[in-house]
């Protein structure tokens, strides 16, 4: 199907490629298995013999596969610039998701079911969500963005051609995940600009059940869904289950309004009640032990150490996070176990300085990780009435410190050669060039630091410095897994 945006192109061009590079490989490595297959089969070569290694195929088949990636990652990276770059002057359109319905709120405070858009202009939609996870996906535009509770996402868009184009939910979100649809309906820009000048008015009856989400759990025409229907039930008694209690209550407003309040308090017979966080906490609660049963069955010490971040996370670092900035160090603790674990796991003791250096070097990391993150959502903490360090410090002093732990994680980085960790000299080489790059990189935190600086590119850099510093640590883990193996 072709795509109806401005960037489905982009998508399209990037998927094509690797899927053709996909095939090409296939085939080649197919055939070529084959082929020697049956020229080196053993009744044509019963005495095997030694093959003398050939530089020229070992640095193309290093070189080729490099650049081949690099090429993949550069269309891939140009799309998605394209994508998160909302373009000035785009019409900002909310869109709320909730179990299981979409709606959208325009700027004149009119609320649809339907997105209605004009065609040939760009539309930013700002994703939120009620409940769960959802994802915002629109196919014909090549569109997908999670919406999270108690987090801002953005997309754009712009319309190539009239038409009407699905809305799919792309995160599963609870039993009826596959109903939750909706339409964007293209139309002209002058047909959109009469029907957005009728405005909002306040939403009665179907059309705001529809709004609310009320029309994924229940119907008006009878039938059952996740609840019960609402055809005639008003003014009438109904059998309900109470605290466990079974009894009848009349269905009227102050029952209408405690259901929509609690509406686990009066559930009627015959209907399951929604999941309750003492459920939620008992699945958890149940989670735990079962996965400490399975390390403990592994490596008591490692269980042990599950244990610990466990408690540190839900009892020290959650908390604190409502009443101190600083949360960040406890959390950050708790990004030093899993290495640790990982290590007891496999049969290493933890008294071993090399397990030692490599807790510390998360624990070194997880500190600017979360900071750049603060200042890229920091209006979200904002708004959540979480404390930050934007609350104690200003907006330049937070970057300069940020800059300075992104150069105390590469500088840590670069004891890990020390220990027996690497064998190879060639892979710590590779990791000093990067991490000295990285840290080039991040002088740009010291430039955006300066007061006045416009938002965007504060948080551009912010977004930039984030991608590379976690790109940094993943390359570390590679190299030291691609140094275990060769040693094997």
């Amino acid at each position: 199907m072709a795509g109806a945006s401005s960037y489905s192109g982009l998508v399209d061009k990037t998927f094509w490629m690797i899927l053709g590079s996909s095939v090409i490989l296939l085939l080649g490595i197919t055939i070529t298995m084959i082929v020697f297959i049956v020229k080196y089969r053993r009744s044509k070569h019963p005495n095997a013999s030694d093959i003398e290694g050939s530089a020229t195929l070992e640095t193309l088949w290093t070189v080729l596969p490099t650049v081949l990636v690099m090429v993949m990652f550069y269309y891939g990276w140009a799309g998605f610039k394209v994508m998160r770059d909302t373009p000035s002057g785009a019409m900002p359109v909310t869109v709320q998701a909730r179990m299981w319905s979409w709606s959208f709120k325009y700027e004149n405070g009119k609320q649809t079911t339907e997105l209605v858009v004009p065609v040939g202009r760009p539309v930013a939609v700002n994703l939120e969500s009620a409940d769960v996870i959802h994802s915002f996906f629109v196919p014909a535009f090549r569109l997908k963005e999670d919406c999270v509770p108690g987090r801002k996402n953005h997309a754009w868009f712009q319309v190539e051609r009239e038409g009407t184009y699905d809305i799919l939910c792309a995160e599963y979100c609870g039993d009826q995940h596959s109903a939750m649809l909706a339409k964007v309906v293209a139309v002209p820009a002058d047909t959109f600009d009469v029907w957005i000048e009728r405005g909002g008015g306040r939403p009665t009856g179907q059309k705001l059940l529809q709004i609310k989400g009320c029309v994924a759990c229940h119907t008006s025409d009878g039938s059952k869904l996740v609840g019960p229907s609402f055809k005639g039930i008003y003014g009438h008694t109904v059998k309900v289950m109470t605290n466990g209690v079974e009894r009848e209550v009349m269905v009227d407003d102050e029952y209408i309004r405690r259901s929509l309040m609690e509406p686990n308090a009066d559930v009627v017979v015959g209907f399951q009640p929604q999941s309750s966080r003492r459920a939620a906490a008992l699945y958890a609660a149940a989670l735990l032990v079962v996965g400490t049963a399975l390390l403990w069955w592994i490596s008591p010490a490692a269980a042990l150490l599950g244990v610990v971040a466990a408690v540190v996370y839900n009892l020290v670092y959650t908390p604190l996070k409502r009443v101190t900035p600083f949360a960040a160090l406890p959390g950050a603790l708790i990004g030093a176990l899993p290495p640790a674990m990982g290590w007891a796991a496999a049969g290493g003791y933890l008294q071993d300085p090399s397990i030692h250096l490599v807790a510390f070097f998360f624990f070194l990391w997880q500190i600017p990780h979360f900071w750049l993150l603060l200042l890229f959502y920091g209006q979200d903490y904002h708004d959540g009435g979480l404390p930050s360090l934007l609350d104690r410090f200003d907006r330049g002093q937070v970057l300069r410190l940020t800059f300075l732990w992104i150069a105390a994680v590469c500088a840590a980085s670069l004891l890990l050669p020390l220990t027996s960790l690497f064998d190879r000299p060639a892979l710590a080489y590779v990791m000093a060039g990067a991490g000295a790059l990285v840290v080039l990189r991040a002088a740009t935190l010291l430039k955006v630091a300066a007061p006045g600086m416009a938002v965007a590119p504060f948080r551009r850099a912010c977004r930039m410095r984030f991608m590379e510093i976690n790109t940094f640590v993943l390359l570390v883990c590679v190299l030291l897994v691609t140094d275990a193996l060769m040693v094997g």
